[in-house]
């Protein structure tokens, strides 16, 4: 009797034991991270091109659910939201002028909508996504290398129709295991080497998340992808969809309806789902 006495003493002791260590050491590490957002979660964009200054590209983000920034669209756009512009390429010894933030503010705060350009900053969330993200931006990655407000507003008004050189730069994707696909969030379109940020290579396929009203996705196979995920595609198969007249097309959809929150669950794809040979753009029906 007084050995299970013990015993049991010995386990209220080891209880209360793991109890303090969780409460002086676990959870005040889990609230600091949580106090302490990533920039992605206060819709920050990080231009990368590993400092080689003749990079540029026009960055997108896709809405989904498995990113922070892909969610965060989701709540403008069934489509795609803008990033911004980037580069580290020097265009001018421009001396910053004093009114460039007031200015860039003027520019964007009354064409945002029509560009998919979105704040999705909890300060801007008031004003329909701007335009702090924005102006920062601009500050960030246009004013910094010697562009004027109007300069830097023009390479991202035209969403990449005046750029230079569209070639794809980048992609970002999530990898699904179990449909072995990498699903594309982010990708940009300019002059630079190509690479892929996360996921894996272009051994293996690639898809967009479910777009529109769809539940449809593209399917790419990665040995393809460079030549059949042009600007060319992404503008008539994305952009114009939500933004007609980049196509020359009348806006015969109603912005409220374009711009309505598109709800994904949250679940990963249906096990063991297999793809059709890809033969250029492939439509493939799958559930989310």
């Amino acid at each position: 009797m007084f050995n299970m006495m013990l015993k049991f003493a010995q386990l209220v002791v080891n209880f209360v034991i793991v109890q303090m260590i969780c409460f002086f050491l676990i959870l005040p590490s889990y609230y600091s991270a949580q106090a302490t957002p990533s920039s992605a979660t206060e819709g920050e964009w990080n231009f990368t091109s590993n400092n080689l200054d003749q990079v540029y590209y026009l960055s997108f983000v896709l809405p989904s659910y498995f990113e922070i920034l892909g969610s965060q669209c989701n709540m403008f756009s069934r489509y795609f939201c803008v990033l911004g512009f980037g580069t580290h390429e020097e265009k001018n010894d421009r001396i910053p002028d004093p009114d460039d933030r007031d200015d860039f503010h003027e520019l964007v705060s009354t064409t945002f909508l029509s560009l998919n350009w979105f704040s999705f900053k909890t300060e801007d969330l008031h004003s329909m996504g701007c335009c702090m993200y924005q102006v920062n931006t601009y500050l960030r990655l246009g004013r910094a290398y010697g562009y004027s407000p109007e300069e830097y507003y023009d390479k991202v008004a035209g969403l990449g129709t005046n750029l230079d050189r569209t070639d794809l730069v980048f992609i970002k994707a999530k990898w699904e295991p179990t449909a072995c696909t990498n699903v594309i969030s982010q990708l940009g379109f300019g002059f630079g080497p190509f690479s892929v940020l996360t996921g894996q290579s272009l051994n293996e396929s690639f898809i967009f998340p479910p777009l529109g009203v769809s539940d449809e996705v593209v399917f790419f196979e990665g040995f393809e992808l460079l030549d059949k995920l042009t600007f060319d595609w992404f503008l008539h198969n994305v952009i114009c969809k939500d933004q007609p007249r980049f196509c020359g097309i009348d806006e015969t959809l109603d912005l409220e309806e374009r711009k309505r929150p598109r709800v994904i669950p949250r679940k990963p794809f249906p096990s063991r789902t297999r793809f059709p040979p890809s033969i250029g753009k492939t439509i493939i029906n799958i559930r989310w």
